[in-house]
């Protein structure tokens, strides 16, 4: 083969590669801008500027900005049998953005007692029922808190802001309701509405650490004592209804005001809530004897005032436990009355934990310990509505002080085999 012959080949070679790339490319390029011009077209069909809506802050619930509601003043057939046949697909779109898809007449047929329950514990499986309620009435009522009528035929409502007195909604109108349409309008909104879920804060913690003060457990209390465990987690958050669903569900079991439960302290030292359904509150023995000790005390203890109250903790704790010998709980207890330690908020945490698995912080926290940072932390249910069944929980101890843990960095309360109970620090 001649050089020229070989050389022709060679360029025929390239040049096909060349082209080839170079078309596929084009190609690539092509549909792109295909694509983008298809988008952008969208963009312009079906985003338009949506209603601005005021709703009064005093609607009977609170919104919330992840939630996005199917909403209309009048039944629209066809949106309704699209919505309720593609459902599932619908919900899926809106989780991948981090939002909760709402349709009241599904929310209706969810919506369980146990859920009512949680937000009202007075409420009885056995003479309870739900009302023959249908969305429109939901509708009707959230319509009756807004100053402009306006006609709203089917459409995306969301919370956006809040202003004055009002909360400010959007609200997106579906135009046209072929199925294939409705599906690219929801697409389109999906494509510009809000931030979604916010995943994490940056923000700085609200007090700064300080190595070793007085009074680290109050300083600490706020944030320490709020920590739940994953699975109190996981049910308060199946339970507690966010929304528009907390007005639906108020609706559908009548719930109004909800009346302070009775607590009763049994002669086993069992915890009973007789006005909700005789609730039996469980704790661990330690936790309950903090309980007891705080609602011993209806003025408060200061976190930093915590070591004269270690006999009475002790004297509480072998009440609840039915243990003498706690020696191997001596460093546990001990640690509960030190400032410096986090032990105390702990036990807060496992206190509220124990109320608001069974019913809403709102209602819960008149009987857990509470507290403002530098203020008594105490419980505040009013101590008429406690009763006590052949039982004392109250006990007279003399308060040994504790300046000890005041003038020393490291602590060890563990006591040797040679300790006596006079040679302790406290």
């Amino acid at each position: 083969m001649s050089f020229q012959h070989r050389y022709f080949l060679n360029y025929n070679k390239y040049l096909c590669y060349f082209l080839y790339h170079y078309l596929r490319k084009f190609s690539y390029c092509r549909k792109s801008s295909i694509l983008d011009e298809k988008k952008n077209l969208m963009d312009k069909v079906y985003l338009k500027p949506p209603l601005i809506i005021k709703i009064k802050k005093n609607i009977p619930f609170i919104p919330d900005k992840l939630q996005v509601i199917y909403f209309e003043e009048y039944f629209n057939e066809e949106l309704n049998n699209f919505i309720s046949k593609e459902y599932e697909g619908i919900c899926n779109l809106f989780e991948e953005k981090g939002y909760n898809f709402t349709y009241i007449p599904k929310l209706i047929k969810t919506l369980s007692i146990e859920e009512a329950q949680y937000i009202n514990p007075t409420l009885n499986k056995k003479n309870v029922i739900p009302s023959s309620l249908i969305s429109q009435n939901i509708i009707d009522k959230t319509m009756s808190f807004t100053d402009v009528a306006i006609t709203l035929e089917g459409g995306l409502l969301r919370y956006k802001d809040n202003e004055d007195d009002y909360y400010i909604f959007s609200y997106y109108q579906f135009s046209n309701l072929d199925k294939t349409e409705i599906w690219e309008q929801i697409r389109a909104y999906l494509s510009a509405v809000g931030a979604g879920n916010v995943l994490y804060s940056a923000s700085p913690p609200p007090y700064p650490y300080i190595e070793n003060p007085d009074d680290n457990a109050d300083y600490e209390f706020d944030s320490e004592s709020q920590k739940l465990i994953e699975e109190i987690k996981e049910r308060i958050a199946a339970l507690k209804q966010k929304g528009i669903n907390e007005m639906v569900l108020k609706s559908i079991f009548s719930i109004d005001s909800v009346k302070l439960s009775r607590l009763i302290i049994t002669n086993e030292y069992k915890i009973i809530l007789p006005d909700y359904n005789n609730l039996e509150i469980t704790m661990y023995p330690l936790p309950k004897a903090v309980f007891f000790l705080f609602l011993n005390h209806p003025e408060g203890i200061l976190f930093k005032n915590l070591p004269d109250y270690r006999d009475e903790l002790i004297a509480i704790y072998k009440k609840v436990s039915g243990r003498e010998n706690i020696g191997d709980m001596e460093k546990s207890i001990n640690d509960i009355v030190n400032p410096t330690l986090n032990s105390i908020n702990e036990k807060c945490s496992r206190i509220r934990e124990a109320f608001i698995k069974h019913f809403d912080e709102a209602i819960a926290d008149n009987y857990f310990i509470t507290g403002n940072r530098a203020t008594p932390k105490k419980i505040s249910l009013d101590r008429n509505l406690v009763t006590l069944e052949e039982v004392e929980i109250k006990v007279d101890v003399i308060k040994t002080p504790f300046e000890y843990i005041k003038h020393k960095k490291h602590y060890n309360y563990i006591a040797s085999d040679d300790d006596t109970e006079d040679s302790f620090p406290f």
